[in-house]
């Protein structure tokens, strides 16, 4: 969640300085946990405990629309490349999808 409110945060940020210059841009945030997505659309804290309540000013701006969420599998996650130990064949499906071609061989093979 405290990722997501951060990122929310940027975003809101980059669109303020886009409006400056004249540029109308659309926010989508893309998340891969279901829960962050769950705490997002809804109203308030509901059941959770031990959140920071100022945490949820965001709720606001995806309830009027002004954010839209996305879910992202976790076969198209490109983050997974920079925070996860993954497996050479992984390694290569993920680079081959931001359009990185060459690898050194030993990560392909990598076990």
């Amino acid at each position: 969640m405290y990722g997501a409110v951060k990122v929310g945060s940027e975003l809101l940020g980059t669109r303020s300085l886009a409006r400056d210059f004249g540029f109308e841009v659309e926010i989508h945030l893309h998340l891969d946990a279901k829960a962050t997505i769950g705490m997002l659309s809804r109203r308030g804290a509901g059941s959770l405990k031990h959140v920071e309540t100022n945490q949820f000013w965001l709720q606001k701006f995806i309830a009027s629309s002004e954010i839209s969420l996305h879910k992202v599998s976790t076969d198209h996650n490109l983050a997974d490349l920079l925070t996860k130990y993954l497996s050479g064949d992984r390694i290569l499906d993920l680079s081959t999808l931001i359009g990185i071609s060459r690898i050194c061989k030993s990560t392909i093979y990598r076990q």
